[in-house]
């Protein structure tokens, strides 16, 4: 056993034995104090120190003792929870009447204010015109009129007239009614049957990775069926 660590303390020497027969051990604890002990307890694990750790296990629950009662933030710490080797959960109750079990680190760290409450507020009052990418509250005049009733039934009649089939593959699936001559720069052929096509998702964006996104025409659009 000299030389052998066991939990703070590291035997030294055979000291002398009992009038039972078991070794007395003379070790040294990390904290650098000297203590006789038991060779027994040593193994069984009965004595891990000079005193020192049992102290230090109490005054940190005198801390958490402390604790309880006080607020931070919106929490008001309850009670202990559990202790384990990293840290140390309270049961806390949020001033919102929730109750929840928080990490005593998060809690000293600022980490967490509340039982999620005051998130879901602050997420609230982010919306609309409070919104950091709060626009005036303008959306595009395309957009909104891709997404009438008037657009959508514009679809639907492009893809019965093509049955439901990609005008450059023949396959159905994911459809997307195209424009043969883009939607922002012709308003009056937005929903002109004559200037919609059938393209299944992976054509269209076939078509678009060629041509761009913007003024296209229904030349490319044959251009594109051709090749």
């Amino acid at each position: 056993m000299i030389g052998k660590q066991y939990g703070r303390l590291t035997v030294l020497s055979i000291s002398h034995k009992d009038i039972n027969g078991c070794a007395i051990l003379n070790t040294v604890c990390s904290c650098g104090k000297e203590k006789t002990v038991r060779a027994n307890n040593l193994k069984r694990g009965l004595t891990l120190s000079c005193g020192c750790l049992q102290k230090e296990i109490c005054s940190k629950h005198n801390v958490y003792d402390q604790m309880i009662g006080k607020t931070y933030n919106r929490l008001t710490i309850l009670s202990v929870a559990a202790n384990d080797k990293k840290d140390t959960f309270l049961n806390a109750i949020c001033s919102c009447g929730k109750e929840i079990t928080v990490r005593l680190s998060e809690v000293t760290k600022n980490r967490t204010k509340s039982c999620g409450c005051l998130h879901k507020e602050i997420m609230r009052s982010r919306k609309g015109s409070n919104s950091p990418s709060w626009k005036g509250g303008v959306t595009p005049i395309n957009k909104l009129l891709r997404f009438n009733n008037v657009y959508k039934e514009w679809r639907i009649k492009v893809f019965l007239r093509d049955n439901y089939l990609c005008k450059k593959c023949g396959k159905g699936g994911s459809l997307q009614a195209h424009h043969l001559n883009n939607f922002s720069s012709h308003p009056e052929l937005r929903y002109a049957l004559d200037n919609g096509q059938t393209l299944c998702l992976s054509c269209h964006l076939a078509f678009h990775k060629l041509y761009g996104n913007y003024n296209n025409t229904m030349h490319q659009f044959y251009a594109f069926l051709g090749q």
